[in-house]
């Protein structure tokens, strides 16, 4: 009885533990090679710049950047970072958790982005190391289903580069310079996934930007 009762203590200590693994499953985004990646002329050319729509609703998500594999960067460095998505409603949110492969996107299909955002005081938000995900409902298990308050990381990389022909130059004049960084997510898709706005995490992570070493 008393050798019972010990297992079932166990379980009950361990339950807490392996329920919070499982409710922040990990998309490792860095295990998978794109089949073809945009290629920029130099490390300092390259990057978007955000929109924003009155039009369209908040993602029901809360996004969080956890974490940064350094805290200096020369421009064209490699960067890889993760970023938590928590379901703040009290409903079921679908999101795509494959890498997405730049392949043609069927009608249903749901595609998204993780991406870090550093600030510019001229053209607003620049999108840096951008990765895209993608999910198919004839593929279940490239969808994830977030219950009410479950929580997942996706990690993954890219490279500190400016896209954007204006902001490249200008960023450069100034280095070295401190960040900083946001982390953020879309989605886009068939609706209501067509009405959603790029959202951005809730803390940022300072990072020291500097220029190329010769």
């Amino acid at each position: 009885m008393q050798t019972q009762f010990v297992s079932w203590l166990c379980l009950l200590l361990l339950w807490p533990i392996t329920w919070r693994q499982q409710a922040e499953e990990v998309l490792d985004l860095t295990q998978v090679k794109l089949k073809s990646e945009k290629k920029s002329g130099s490390a300092g050319g390259g990057g978007l710049t955000i929109g924003h729509s009155h039009e369209k609703k908040v993602i029901p998500l809360k996004v969080t950047l956890v974490s940064l594999n350094k805290t200096s960067y020369q421009l064209g460095d490699e960067v890889v970072y993760e970023i938590l998505l928590e379901n703040i409603t009290t409903e079921n949110v679908v999101i795509p958790w494959s890498a997405d492969q730049g392949e043609p996107v069927g009608s249903g299909d749901i595609r998204g982005s993780i991406y870090l955002i550093a600030p510019d005081e001229r053209k607003g938000d620049q999108l840096v190391a951008l990765r895209g995900i993608v999910g198919s409902p004839s593929i279940p298990s490239s969808l994830k289903t977030l219950r009410p308050g479950q929580k997942v990381r996706i990690k993954a990389g890219g490279r500190w580069v400016f896209f954007d022909a204006e902001v490249a130059p200008r960023i450069l004049t100034k280095l070295p310079a401190v960040f900083g960084v946001a982390g953020g997510f879309s989605l886009e898709g068939p609706a209501p996934y067509r009405d959603f706005k790029l959202i951005t995490s809730s803390n940022k992570l300072d990072i020291t930007l500097k220029r190329r070493s010769d």
